[in-house]
């Protein structure tokens, strides 16, 4: 029988815990585990159970993974591991390491016996215990004994040394001469081990085996006797055990496991070269001339460690610390380097695989989906057990198995007709007309959808030899209609014409096929009603060939897009104007548009994917097209606006007149200071206050207007008569709803290029599509009840017939005119950390309490330093800034001290601003820490989050269950906010469950708000970081601000009170914060 060496937590792997450890255990501890036999691969085993006897059998692969060859209907029906199995593996299991047990004892006993036998006859080392040489014993090692353990032959040198001195002679030359011997007791005890070690012939040299050699040194400690080296140098072996320690860490060059032994040796300082001799449960380490004996040693398979660091490869990290850590912790002490909280488990996008096999008259077929190199049986239990993929990119970031994705392609079956409850539990289709529609329309849905289908040689063959009838589909571009005409016929593969009369009516009774006589003719039903369908999409008008119609170029991408993706097989798709497609591939992105011409410093800022923004912006203008550009929050879609609205306008009529951009109320100076800082060029008017009427006879000296939504709808009768070069929506959900008043007064801006820009992906919100597409491609959706029903209420149902198809064509539709790139996709181009400043303006309330506090202060400390002195004045001064930066944060943080706070209607816009930033970064996926130096605004955040119903972690300086929140936080991906006060979190926590970071009010130290930020970013995650600042424009927020950039060597990178962060300003500093 060949020797079994899986593991038991390999055997666990197969079917799970819960069968492990519950039934295949009874059945082993039982007695009904009869007999087992394992011939590599092969496992035996006779069971008897419940009166019943079972014969079963499975297969070992090298990875340790099994297949189930049992005949019970666990695995024959349900394709599952079963209690059988696993229940003959424990077995094999226990058997294997008893025989391996028990070669270490008798190795061991052997060892005892020699040291406990007293006589023994036969020897070769004469003794005369009259009159024969008193002697000493003595054992020496080379001085690479070391290599020579790890080698498993250890040359040993036995000499005896004669009473009276004289130099050591060998115990061969000895057993040659028959020189007796008079050894003490000890001595004696050594001979009979040494001769029973070489078999009574002490003529040849001695080589120790691994176990001999710890034997040996067993023996030797306990007579208190040395072991000499080949030098002559005597090395010292110890009684009192020592304790090892086992560090568990993370190689961040490769992302594997490493375990790493230490030990505590006396006098051994920290790093020392430590040497490890170890077998079966005994071992020692040695330092300095002395060993120890170890108080434990790991087991067999993991006794590597002892003499290097062993790396368990990232495929085994998971099963490493799932069942084998806490085996290993049992018998020493661990050390774990790694917070395990970090690793994050993510349901990876299977491709599946169908294999179908039958002939004309029926089909049977087996789904499969597989993640990485791993195929699995879909929606079936897998014997090998769970499976983590580990990220190329990010060392903490795992890919599991998908059961939802599984499921839903199940369900694709189901939908298609099919029968499907598993992978391997998938109906027959039975009879030509099922086969036939299977190889006509199913088959190429399927495919069109992602998956692979392979048909067996005999089913191949007889699809093959199927006739087909393919719609050809001809496109023409029309001479200067900005439109074009398309049709289509149905044609043999030979060329045969065939009659659409036929293929309609085949498609009326949900037929692929058609016949002539005997002779079946196929097509893609599928394939033909989404023709159909788009043609109607399209809005078209009678062509001027017969059977061809007008479409409008507005849709030539929609059209290409949807004949790329049904062309191939069923369905031919010929163009006659080249620069009709080249249009269209360019629409949708499928050749690399004309980079555009920018000038230093915006050239050297802009990253790729940036320039690439601009240029496809810059080709919407030039075809006079409208776009939503949709990046992930973070990736600079400010930027590129700005970038593209300072080139010089293409066409003629939009030249010399400004651009307008609308955005939210809290947004509007943030608009302003990126214009300022990259675009500096750009002459920006901003429309605010009650004085903005004044600056509408103003709009020709300006080239960019920014103005809000809630200030435009009040002034709308004063905009629609003017025109603009380019209108741009920022965060377009606020015109969502067609019928509110922002929806209808930006729709009555007039003005050339349009362009929408929002965060949130537009999939997620089906129902706000038509009204920012009739913002900016009137009646490309159709009418708004046609869209409704074409779309909206198919896809408010998932899971049904129409769901799919609405997807695919709304996505083909939008596709041309959104731009949206997430991190994932630009990751190259981006650096570990994104910081950027947003800022904002005080309400009208904040600014009015605000002023007074600035001129009250002002007051105060002029009279303050009068009186006491500038050092005598610090407190008075730290004071009033602590209200002025309050103020900035949120009117309530002021309590008593402003009792108009209290009632104000907009007491923060800072907390406006901070909300809409929140919900475009949550609807994008992005978790995100909250820091503030001010508890109080934590909790009115607390208290606005409690309102919305939406979930958070909280920490200040008063919280107990500190790492309690954390690991709530990393763990759990429902939350997507983490309130952290600067001061309690701003070190020691890793909180890399985040990926954006907010600091709602500036510190004094850049040092420690880039500490703060470093939370949400660890080596060995390869992830970029986004650090949002928000300042208040015009307040004593945005001086503080310059004077980080301007005192970054004089302030020190430590968390600093304010009374300490005060007594480093100078009077010039107090001067220019409170404009004195």
């Amino acid at each position: 029988m060949s020797r079994f060496e899986l593991t038991e937590a390999q055997i666990k792997a197969w079917g799970g815990e819960q069968l492990f450890n519950e039934a295949a255990q009874q059945y082993y501890r039982k007695g009904e585990v009869l007999s087992v036999k394992y011939e590599e691969p092969y496992g035996e085993a006779t069971l008897c159970h419940a009166g019943h006897t079972i014969a079963t059998r499975f297969k070992v692969f090298k990875s340790g993974l099994v297949e189930n060859l049992c005949p019970c209907s666990t695995s024959q029906n349900d394709g599952r591991v079963c209690v059988h199995i696993v229940a003959a593996a424990i077995k094999l299991n226990r058997i294997a390491a008893g025989q391996a047990r028990t070669v270490e004892k008798e190795q061991e006993r052997q060892i005892a016996e020699r040291v406990s036998q007293a006589v023994k006859q036969g020897l070769v080392v004469p003794r005369d215990y009259a009159k024969g040489h008193p002697a000493e014993i003595r054992l020496r090692v080379q001085e690479s004994w070391h290599d020579d353990f790890k080698a498993g032959a250890i040359p040993l040198a036995c000499t005896a040394v004669m009473a009276g001195g004289g130099n050591p002679v060998a115990l061969d030359y000895i057993a040659q001469r028959r020189i007796p011997l008079k050894p003490g007791s000890v001595d004696d005890t050594m001979l009979f081990v040494l001769e029973d070690i070489q078999s009574g012939d002490m003529t040849r040299p001695v080589v120790l085996t691994k176990a001999d050699f710890v034997g040996i040194l067993a023996m030797l400690g306990a007579q208190g006797r040395p072991l000499y080296r080949s030098g002559g140098n005597p090395m010292r072996i110890e009684r009192t055990p020592v304790v090892s320690k086992l560090l568990v860490d993370m190689d961040r060059d490769t992302g594997e496991i490493l375990l790493i032994l230490t030990t505590e040796v006396p006098g051994a300082p920290e790093g020392a070269d430590l040497k490890y001799v170890v077998f079966g449960s005994k071992g020692y380490v040695f330092h300095d001339g002395v060993f120890w004996p170890l108080k434990s040693v790991l087991p067999g398979h993991y006794q590597k460690v002892y003499f290097d660091a062993v790396a368990i490869p990232r495929k085994g990290t998971l099963g490493f610390f799932k069942n084998e850590l806490d085996v290993l912790r049992q018998q020493i002490e661990i050390q774990e380097e790694i917070d395990r909280e970090l690793f994050t488990m993510q349901a990876g996008v299977p491709e599946f695989s169908l294999k179908v096999k039958g002939s004309p008259a029926s089909i049977s077929m087996t789904l499969f989906a597989r993640y990485g190199d791993v195929d699995v049986v879909a929606g079936a239990n897998d014997p090998r057990g769970d499976f983590a993929l580990p990220d190329a990119h990010d060392y903490y970031l795992y890919t599991v198995r998908n059961l939802d994705a599984e499921r839903q392609a199940l369900a694709k079956l189901r939908r298609m007709g099919i029968p499907a409850e598993s992978g391997i539990k998938i109906g027959t289709l039975v009879g030509e007309r099922a086969v036939l529609n299977f190889l006509g329309t199913q088959i190429h849905v399927l495919r069109r959808t992602g998956w692979k289908v392979f048909l067996d040689a005999e089913l191949g063959d007889f699809d093959q030899r199927l006739e087909r009838a393919i719609p050809v589909v001809e496109v023409e571009q029309t001479r200067g209609a900005g439109s074009f005409e398309i049709g289509y016929t149905f044609q043999g593969i030979h060329g045969r014409t065939i009659q659409p009369a036929e293929i309609y009516r085949a498609i009326s009774m949900r037929d692929s096929y058609i016949k002539h006589g005997d002779e079946a003719i196929i097509f893609d039903m599928d394939a033909v009603e989404s023709l159909r369908g788009v043609l109607q999409d399209c809005d078209s008008i009678a062509g001027t060939r017969p059977g061809f119609v007008r479409v409008s170029n507005i849709h030539a991408p929609y059209l290409k897009a949807s004949l790329d993706d049904l062309d191939g097989e069923m369905l031919r798709a010929q163009y006659r104007s080249s620069d009709w497609l080249a249009y269209a591939d360019n629409q949708n992105r499928k050749s690399k548009l004309e980079p555009v011409a920018l000038e230093e410093p915006l050239r050297s800022i802009l990253r790729p994917y940036q320039k690439e923004g601009v240029s496809w912006l810059r080709f919407l203008e030039a075809n006079r097209l409208g776009g939503i550009l949709a990046d992930e929050m973070g990736l600079g879609k400010t930027l590129q606006t700005l970038t593209w609205l300072a080139l010089p306008r293409i066409h003629a009529e939009h030249a010399g007149k400004p651009a307008i951009v609308v955005c939210p109320t809290s947004l509007v100076d943030n608009w302003a200071h990126e214009s300022q800082h990259f675009t500096p060029g750009i002459k920006v008017l901003t429309m605010s206050g009650a004085q903005r009427h004044e600056n509408f006879e103003k709009f020709a000296e300006f080239d960019l207007v920014i103005t809000s939504y809630a200030l435009l709808r009040r002034d709308i009768e004063l905009y629609r008569h003017l025109a603009f070069s380019a209108i741009i929506l920022d965060e377009a959900q606020n015109i969502k709803n067609r019928a509110t008043q922002n929806a209808t007064s930006v729709k009555l801006l007039k003005g050339g290029a349009r362009l929408v820009l929002t965060g949130t992906p537009m999939e997620n919100s089906v129902a706000d599509l038509w009204s920012i597409m009739d913002f900016l491609m009137p009646g490309y959706l159709g009418h708004y009840d046609e869209f409704k029903a074409n779309y909206e209420i198919p896809l408010s149902v998932p899971g049904d017939a129409l769901y799919e198809s609405a997807q695919i064509r709304l996505r083909r539709k939008l596709h041309p005119f959104l731009l949206r790139r997430k991190k994932a996709d630009v990751a190259k181009d981006l650096p570990d950390k994104i910081t950027k400043l947003s800022w904002c303006r005080l309400s009208a309330e904040q600014q009015k309490i605000y002023d007074q506090i600035l001129y009250a202060s002002r007051m105060e400390i002029r009279e303050s330093v009068q009186k006491n002195g500038f050092n005598k004045s610090r407190m008075a001064i730290l004071s009033a800034l602590l209200r002025l930066r309050q103020v900035c944060c949120h009117l309530n943080l002021l309590g008593d001290a402003a009792p108009a706070a209290a009632k104000a209607e907009e007491p923060s816009a800072k907390m406006e601003q901070f909300f809409e930033f929140f919900e475009e970064a949550v609807s994008d996926g992005h978790r995100i820490l909250v820091f503030s130096q001010f508890v109080k605004m934590l909790t009115l955040l607390r208290e606005e989050l409690d309102r919305r119903a939406i979930p958070y972690c909280y920490l200040d300086g008063a919280s107990k269950d500190r790492m309690e929140s954390v690991h709530k936080f990393n763990t759990d991906p429902k939350i997507p906010l983490f309130l952290i006060s600067l001061k309690a979190g701003g070190t020691g926590l890793n909180l890399t469950g985040a990926d954006m970071v907010i600091h709602f009010d500036p510190w004094w130290n850049p040092a420690v708000e880039d500490q703060a930020t470093d939370r949400a970013h660890r080596i060995g995650q390869k992830k970029t970081v986004y650090c949002l600042k928000m300042i208040t424009a015009d307040t004593v927020e945005e001086k503080v601000l310059d004077m980080q950039r301007r005192k970054r060597a004089i302030i020190g990178a430590t968390v600093e009170s304010d009374e300490q962060t005060i007594s480093k300003l100078t009077w010039d500093d107090v001067r220019e914060l409170f404009d004195l």
